[in-house]
């Protein structure tokens, strides 16, 4: 390659700057480097700038429709596009559009989704047609496809009312008893056909009634008496029911034993309530709630209230027992009256045996104290007359050992003193002594002296 062909084919390198160009055609005239190895250096060095545009350009494309909400894929494909020649704006238009048609895939894919979807659902064309309307008129799939689950809900349960009732209807005009309308109703199932067959069985039940009318109202009268809790008083009656007549007369009477019963049941029960109560210490508290009950829903509200009450004067007097640690979860979990004497009980019974082992303890360091003390007493100078006046006073149920050995060291101090002052009085006596000897023997010494 010459020189001026280097030169022509340098300036078709549109990525080099003039500065470039003149620095490369400085060097070629000046013959130290081939033009091939210079032409082939400034291909490296154009491809690369060319190579930095184009990073450049998907870089700002990418902040361009960051907020666009174009697809992975979408955006992907547009960013290969780019190259050293593209405008940014026709290919941020062009990704607009893409946007727009995705949107109307998309619709159009929820919109087939949402159809199909309805499909399967046992829902007339009328209400299909208002939910598809109303996703074309902006609600979303998930709204519209539980609007439709619920309406489908609606529509089975108002199908299988209307089953129920004409079920009911039917064979009430067909006469026959409670008790048999009650074990057809308990076979029910949705749709005609199960309907009609209920309906056709009720029939010959009718028709076999006439032989069995006895024993149905037998079977009445003792579902009756065990609804009452009487059954055991009335089940040898019952069983020699054997016309219509005793069956009407016996369901008076049962009637009339249950009442009695019930009101029996809530007197006693208000009398057990009142012992519980008199028993925990609420009574002035519960004593007319007690006395209004009437029927059983309100003793269970009475007995619910008493519980509540209880547990927090059994939660005081486990504290004031000190053991309420033990007893905080047995406490809370209270539920029935019945277990709120016993509970009490073993409050108790677990504060006494508290008390009991403080005391034994008590006792069990007095005993050493005691022993500890009368170890010391006999350890000591004391006489032993005088020891035994404190070792006798340990034998006593209450002792104040500080007191008592304030006591020794009292009579310890007082016993020194006298022998302090015995010592003294013999030291005294001792020197007069030998005072007077001294006298007598210099008397002597100056007698023989003279005579000498």
């Amino acid at each position: 390659m010459d020189v001026d062909t280097f030169k022509i084919r340098l300036t078709a390198l549109p990525f080099l700057s003039k500065s470039d160009v003149a620095s490369y055609q400085q060097r070629v005239q000046q013959g130290r480097v081939s033009p091939e190895t210079l032409f082939r250096e400034a291909v490296r060095v154009n491809k690369q700038r060319k190579a930095k545009e184009i990073i450049k350009k998907k870089r700002e494309f990418s902040f361009m429709i960051a907020d666009m909400g174009l697809q992975f894929w979408d955006r992907r494909s547009l960013t290969r596009l780019i190259d050293e020649n593209t405008v940014l704006v026709r290919l941020k238009a062009r990704a607009e559009k893409l946007v727009k048609i995705r949107e109307r895939e998309s619709i159009g894919k929820r919109r087939g989704r949402l159809v199909k979807f309805l499909s399967g659902l046992k829902l007339d064309q009328t209400n299909k047609d208002k939910l598809i309307g109303r996703f074309d008129g902006g609600n979303s799939v998930q709204v519209l496809t539980q609007n439709a689950i619920a309406l489908t809900k609606k529509k089975n349960s108002q199908a299988i009312s209307k089953d129920r009732e004409f079920l009911k209807n039917s064979i009430g005009r067909i006469g026959i008893s409670q008790v048999l309308q009650n074990g057809i109703m308990a076979k029910f199932k949705p749709g005609k056909d199960a309907v009609r067959k209920l309906i056709e069985e009720a029939k010959r039940l009718k028709q076999n009634s006439g032989k069995s009318v006895i024993n149905v109202r037998r079977g009445e009268l003792s579902q009756l008496a065990q609804k009452l809790d009487v059954a055991t008083n009335f089940s040898k009656r019952v069983a020699n029911v054997d016309t219509i007549e005793k069956a009407d007369a016996l369901k008076e009477t049962i009637e009339k034993a249950g009442e009695k019963k019930r009101v029996d049941t809530i007197a006693n029960e208000k009398d057990r309530l009142t012992k519980i109560v008199k028993e925990i210490g609420i009574q002035g508290a519960f004593s007319g709630s007690i006395a209004a009950i009437k029927n059983q829903l309100e003793l269970n509200s009475v007995k619910l209230d008493i519980v509540e009450a209880s547990k927090v004067v059994l939660a005081k007097l486990s504290t004031e027992k000190n053991v309420s640690s033990n007893f905080s979860n047995p406490i809370s979990a209270l539920v029935f009256v019945d277990r709120l004497v016993p509970l009490k009980k073993q409050i108790e019974e677990a504060g006494l045996q508290v008390n009991n082992n403080k005391k034994q303890q008590k006792n069990e360091i007095l005993s050493k104290n005691k022993q500890n003390f009368v170890e010391f007493v006999q350890k000591s100078t004391l006489p032993v007359n005088k020891q035994q006046v404190f070792i006798n006073r340990m034998s006593l149920e209450t002792v104040n050992i500080p007191k008592l050995r304030k006591m020794w060291l009292r009579w310890r101090r007082t016993l020194k003193i006298r022998n302090d002052k015995k010592t003294l009085m013999n030291l005294v006596r001792t020197s007069s002594t030998k005072m007077s000897t001294i006298r007598v023997s210099s008397i002597n010494f100056k007698q023989r002296m003279f005579h000498s």
